[in-house]
């Protein structure tokens, strides 16, 4: 769930810009708005390794083992 909830944030508004501009032609704002909305496919590329080493368990175990053997 939480793969598929980051990807459509991700990549719906670039679709869908994509999609407007095709249909009804943004004209001279058409780059900054598809450059805008393009720069969170970029970020989808970037959560998605963070995203799946969390949601991985034996990942978090050790995390939870790293954390408890660090004496602050």
């Amino acid at each position: 769930m939480t793969i598929a909830v980051t990807f459509s944030v991700s990549w719906v508004p670039y679709q869908l810009t994509r999609i407007v501009k095709v249909a009804h032609g943004l004209g001279q704002h058409a780059a900054s708005i598809i450059g805008a909305v393009g720069s969170l496919s970029y970020v989808n590329s970037c959560v998605n390794p963070v995203v799946y080493a969390l949601m991985w368990r034996p990942f978090r175990q050790s995390l939870v083992e790293v954390r408890d053997r660090v004496v602050l």
